[in-house]
């Protein structure tokens, strides 16, 4: 995580617009594309958690080579680089927030979000996430050929058939990559959910603010994604669930 000695932000170079590792982010993601490479070479490649809050700040889980929950999917090697970097990206901030008055003004101006909540910044931020696995989940279920639900008798059989219903078009249109339909479903899926996830919203004013900085946290945490995937990509990671890699 950056600190107050890196404010001269016109002298750093990022490779992606990082928030917590601004200025030190071109050598983190050379680091994470090098550890996705030799975890491909494993097996399998399975999401981690994301941070929600302050309170749960520290990832349950990285990326892991083992299915940890039934609905997990598996993740290309291109998609786990960028998966994994807006997961941390996440976890850092929700650790550093709030540490002092001037960290959480650093990344207010970091984000372009000065009177905002940086706490609505990370849960944003994990709401795209999150609905970025969902399709990750229908995807493996597809590639499966599970079956589309017909009926909805149990909430298992309504929240899969709500899956199919807002994702399968999207993974068709990207040929089952996790691309820009996929992405732009992920962000209105969160973005519709911002007023009944935000609790005890005291006055209209602090709702306002706080539902700006959520639909700021999705909106960096899709353009994250988007930047390190396309930087994935360049850097040889595959986009196929082969998990053919060349590093570069």
């Amino acid at each position: 995580m950056i600190d107050g000695n890196d404010n001269e932000m016109g002298l750093i170079t990022d490779s992606y617009d990082s928030i917590a590792f601004k200025g030190q982010s071109t050598q983190y993601l050379s680091n994470v594309l090098t550890e996705v490479a030799q975890m491909a070479l494993v097996g399998e490649i399975y999401p981690p958690a994301f941070a929600t809050s302050w309170s749960n700040s520290r990832l349950e889980n990285g990326l892991t080579l083992q299915q940890l929950h039934p609905e997990d999917g598996r993740l290309t090697p291109a998609e786990a680089v960028a998966i994994r970097v807006l997961a941390e990206e996440g976890a850092a901030l929700a650790q550093n927030f709030f540490k002092s008055y001037e960290k959480t003004k650093l990344i207010q101006t970091i984000t372009d979000d000065p009177e905002g909540s940086p706490a609505e910044i990370v849960a944003g931020m994990a709401d795209f996430g999150y609905n970025l696995l969902k399709a990750v989940s229908l995807r493996e279920k597809i590639t499966k050929n599970e079956s589309k639900p017909i009926e909805t008798k149990t909430f298992s059989d309504h929240t899969t058939k709500q899956l199919w219903v807002k994702y399968e078009g999207p993974l068709m249109l990207d040929k089952m990559a996790i691309d820009k339909h996929t992405i732009n479903a992920a962000i209105s899926d969160a973005t519709e959910a911002i007023e009944t996830k935000i609790e005890e919203p005291g006055n209209k004013e602090n709702l306002s603010a706080r539902i700006r900085s959520r639909r700021k946290g999705i909106e960096l945490g899709a353009k994250i994604f988007q930047q390190v995937k396309n930087i994935a990509v360049q850097n040889g990671m595959s986009t196929t669930l082969e998990n053919l890699v060349t590093v570069k």
